[in-house]
């Protein structure tokens, strides 16, 4: 009889552990052959989630978009770690540049000259879709990325520019990694990937972002703002005495 429940005590244990370990995220990422504008490569994103599998096949971005609404920031911080892998990954990816933005037409098009990009470009493209949504319309239609000196689009293959775009990814992932629970991914934490020598080619020629960034850091600081007073307010509320303030009456009797 011992031996019978000591033996449902660890099928209980087996079943709860892998029962537990099955409602945790996991994201694995993977190079795979593609032969369409040209014979390269392309990544294949595998998600599993709340017991649901949901793969992410190369060039998918409207479901790489998708997914900036459907992932936590814990998530997100689990696929920018498998994504990295591919920072150093200068092979030729098999589709030719092309501009995807749901948005993007109302600032109008860029002209590009650069065909072909390389993994690493779209490791961080995919990260990009993945992580601000409609935002990136502010940092990447395109897959191309520029330098600021001369304005020149950088080679798919140029790894010594490219590695500098992506220690801008490396510094903003330990930033985020270190501030989880405040990062929102705003398009205030966007600007981080703006402060090196290259950029995406949308972030530098659209005129406009300089200044939504200024109107956005307003709308920032009045937020707090009416955050603090909204606080300063429920705090006077809630020190204040409830019902009619009781009369005092007087210690001694006034003469008339």
């Amino acid at each position: 009889m011992k031996h019978l429940i000591v033996i449902a005590v660890v099928v209980t244990s087996i079943f709860f552990v892998f029962n537990l370990s099955a409602q945790e995220f996991s994201v694995k990422v993977t190079k795979e052959r593609v032969q369409q504008d040209f014979d390269g490569h392309g990544l294949k994103v595998v998600l599993n989630k709340d017991y649901k599998s949901d793969t992410i096949y190369p060039r998918d971005y409207d479901k790489a978009y998708s997914f900036a609404f459907r992932l936590d920031k814990h998530e997100k911080l689990k696929l920018l770690e498998e994504m990295m892998v591919y920072f150093v990954d200068y092979s030729l990816c098999g589709y030719r540049v092309k501009m995807y933005s749901p948005f993007a037409r109302i600032f109008g098009v860029q002209k590009i000259t650069n065909r072909k990009y390389s993994i690493a470009i779209e490791a961080m493209y995919l990260i990009n879709l993945m992580f601000y949504g409609e935002y990136t319309r502010y940092l990447s239609n395109f897959q191309v990325l520029i330098n600021k000196c001369d304005n020149e689009e950088i080679a798919y293959n140029d790894s010594l520019n490219i590695t500098k775009m992506t220690n801008l990814y490396k510094s903003w992932y330990s930033n985020v990694k270190n501030n989880i629970e405040v990062t929102n991914f705003s398009l205030l934490d966007l600007l981080d990937l703006y402060k090196g020598p290259i950029c995406w080619v949308d972030m530098e020629n659209m005129p406009p972002v300089k200044e939504i960034a200024s109107v956005l850091i307003n709308q920032e600081n009045l937020i707090e703002k009416n955050k603090r007073d909204k606080q300063d307010k429920n705090i006077f509320k809630a020190n204040r005495p409830k019902g009619n303030l009781p009369k005092i009456k007087p210690k001694f009797k006034v003469r008339e």
